[in-house]
């Protein structure tokens, strides 16, 4: 009885929310992520022209998203550079460990490239480069990415590291993308379309981060972020210039013919 109090006052681990699946199939990640990885599935359905086509999850981690797509019918390919999480996987077909600056793949082999939040370890242009070179023509690309102006995100940073919070393996940030490089990625690819999210709402990430894991915490931070999941439709309706200070971005394109 003492152990089920302590731990239902423990808060959620790093490590527990990238290698436990169970831990992430319950916690604040579904309730932030899951409408924008519905938009990349979406995306990606839409335009699907054959029954097998390849699809490949740069950061695949614990497969969650790689199994989705396998479950649609897409050929899944998993690469990811930590090897741990990989040994996770949901999925245990077609894995790679590799790193996305030297994908090893044939120039246009991959219908579809799918990633999230991957960019901000990465070189930019190295990636772009890269993906524009595997991908077939007309060839589709969704990445899912932080952008490093928000002052609630900026906010977290911040305390992350003053608090000395380590990052896992691989993910300590580098270079976040921005709203103004919508000009660079259509220099390599067609279609290229920025899609904001989550204006407001990373304050009440920042509340989950911080607050113990109870179901009473739980309540009042989910009614907390649909309150701010409407604020940031209404403000980035009025105001679309606030897009820049947006938490994340989807990135939808096409390869080039």
């Amino acid at each position: 009885m003492n152990n089920n109090k302590k731990n239902k006052f423990k808060p959620i681990k790093w490590e527990d929310l990238y290698l436990n699946h169970s831990t992430i199939g319950n916690d604040y990640f579904d309730l932030f992520f899951q409408p924008l990885k519905n938009k990349a599935v979406q995306f990606f359905l839409k335009s699907k022209q054959q029954k097998n086509e390849i699809l490949l999850e740069i950061g695949s981690g614990n497969g969650q998203m790689l199994k989705f797509f396998d479950d649609l019918g897409f050929v899944t390919i998993g690469m990811d550079i930590n090897f741990k999480l990989l040994k996770t996987s949901l999925i245990e077909k077609n894995l790679i460990c590799g790193d996305i600056h030297n994908l090893p793949f044939k120039s246009h082999s991959i219908y579809n490239i799918y990633s999230f939040s991957v960019l901000q370890y990465c070189d930019h242009d190295k990636v772009f480069s890269e993906i524009k070179r595997v991908l077939k023509p007309k060839g589709k690309l969704v990445l899912i990415e932080n952008m490093g102006r928000n002052p609630f995100s900026s906010l977290y940073r911040f305390i992350h590291k003053k608090k000395g919070w380590a990052y896992p393996p691989f993910q300590t940030p580098e270079k976040y993308i921005n709203w103004n490089q919508q000009k660079m990625v259509s220099e390599f690819f067609s279609n290229v379309r920025f899609q904001p999210y989550h204006l407001t709402t990373p304050l009440v990430m920042l509340a989950y981060r911080i607050f113990p894991n109870t179901k009473i915490v739980h309540k009042i931070l989910y009614i907390l972020f649909n309150i701010s999941n409407l604020f940031d439709h209404v403000f980035l309706t009025i105001l679309p210039f606030l897009s820049k200070f947006c938490w994340r971005v989807i990135i939808f394109a096409k390869n080039k013919e």
